[in-house]
Parts: structure tokens; sequence; C-alpha cells
């Protein structure tokens, strides 16, 4: 009999398996002598756990009952934190093969199909853990945006001039975009599918009020009123981006400190438009 088949008839408690009087038929296991035998089994355990709690700690019958339902109540414990830590391997090894493939071939050769094979799984089970391709897609576009931040904070943290702050930003955001360009291409939907940025809409708040900061104390602090933050804001990241988006687009023949000349200029008189 499979070693399967004979814990669900003792146990009796697979979901995934056959009734237990079904499974005695399938393997030719008379059922009554099997359910004394696993009855009489339970008896000696029993007696057993009597008999070591009365030897060592003079306890009666009522401690071994107590004692089995811990042991129990450990064991299936055990059991519950095994299947879910099993199942956070999975996941965490479907994520790394899937960015494998994206680093190896591109955004556009990613699929569920390809992931199976790759990680030698079935396809139902990639479907177990992601409802469909997007949303491995919002769980790379979310990692991105939480890289972006941690970046942008570590550069705002070198001044505490706001102008300073927001050159430092610039900085920050143009390399991050070329050292990790599948995220930036993923993020802002560069030459593939954007990831559903509304759905990652808390990780891009939290970039937008890092940028938006030191552009609302600039202003505050010239007492500006007829400028508005949040336009400027938009005119900032379109800057950015934009220069960002022509240059890892498009086969150009300027060179990468010409951009970076580009971007340093346009950013220098944004903040200089800012301050009067």
């Amino acid at each position: 009999m499979p070693l399967r088949a004979f814990v669900a008839l003792w146990f009796n408690n697979d979901k995934e398996c056959l009734p237990i009087s079904k499974l005695a038929g399938v393997y030719n296991v008379h059922l009554h002598f099997f359910v004394f035998l696993r009855a009489l089994v339970a008896l000696w355990f029993n007696w057993l756990i009597k008999l070591i709690n009365e030897f060592f700690f003079g306890r009666r019958p009522k401690t071994s009952i107590y004692l089995l339902t811990v042991l129990g109540k450990t064991l299936f414990m055990g059991i519950a934190e095994r299947r879910l830590r099993q199942k956070d391997e999975v996941r965490s090894s479907i994520l790394a093969t899937a960015w494998q493939i994206v680093k190896e071939e591109g955004w556009q050769s990613l699929s569920i199909r390809k992931i199976a094979d790759a990680i030698e799984y079935s396809v139902p089970v990639i479907y177990d853990h992601f409802q469909n391709k997007e949303a491995i897609l919002l769980e790379f576009g979310k990692k991105g945006f939480e890289l972006l931040v941690k970046r942008l904070q570590q550069a705002k943290e070198k001044s505490d001039d706001p102008a300073e702050q927001l050159s430092a930003i610039a900085d920050a955001y143009w390399n991050f975009a070329f050292k990790n360009k599948e995220y930036y291409q993923l993020m802002f939907g560069l030459g593939i599918a954007c990831c559903e940025t509304e759905k990652c809409i808390q990780e891009k708040s939290v970039f937008r009020d890092l940028v938006m900061q030191p552009i609302v104390a600039i202003l505050e602090k010239n007492k500006d009123n007829d400028q508005n933050a949040c336009l400027k804001y938009h005119t900032f990241w379109s800057v950015m981006h934009g220069l960002i988006s022509i240059k890892m687009m498009s086969a150009s023949l300027v060179t990468d400190e010409l951009n970076k000349l580009v971007l340093d200029d346009a950013i220098a008189g944004f903040i200089k438009n800012l301050e009067h």
C-alpha cells in the first residue's frame, strides 16, 4: 500500500484523499480490522503516556489526556507552519525565476508558461500563488517604487537645503533609472504594458510626497503663492522622465555625459525659477 494511502487510512484527515471506506476497498484492506487496529494502538499509546506521567510526575490519567492534546496540537501546528513556509518558498522561487527571465530576455518574453517550464512546476501551481501574469507584474512594480523611494530618501537626507535636495533627488532618480532599467520600464510603461500603477498607489504617492516637500519648502520660503506646487511637481518629474525615456528608448548618438549635462541644466533652471 502506498505510504500516502496508509497515512490517509490511519489518520483519516487528508482532505485530498478518498474517504477511508473507499481507500480500504481500493487497497484490499479489511475496514473493520483496520479501525480496530488503529483503536488498539491509540489505547496502547494512551496507556504508555499514562504510565510515564504516573512514574515520573505522580499524576493521574487526566494528565495523559492533556499531554496527548498538547502533543496533537504541536504536531498539527508544526505541519501548518511547514506548509506555510513551503508556500512562501515556492512563491519566492516563482518571482526569482520570473525576474531572471526578464533580465535575460526582457519583459515581452515573460509568460506564465515560460515561468512554469523554467521552474519545473505545472502551470496550475503558478496560478495557486498568482492570479495571472499581471499580478506578478504588480509585485515587481511595487518593489520598483520601494527601491526608488529608498534611493531618493537617501539622497534627500544629505542636505537640509530644499534646492540642494531637489538637485540630489534628480541625480538619484537618473541613476536609478539606468541602473534598474527593467524596473523603470515596468513602473512607467516604457516599451511594455505598464504595471497597473493605480494599484501601486501607496508606493507611488510616497514618491510624489518625497519630491513635493522641497518644492513646497522653496515656495513657502519665498512666500510665492502664485505658483502651484502640484504643477511644479509634474514639471519637475516630466523633465526627468522625458530625458530618461528619450535616452532609454531611442538609439541616440548623444553621449551619456551630454544627456546628464542636459538634465543638470534643466533642473538648475527649474530650481532657479522656483526661487525667483
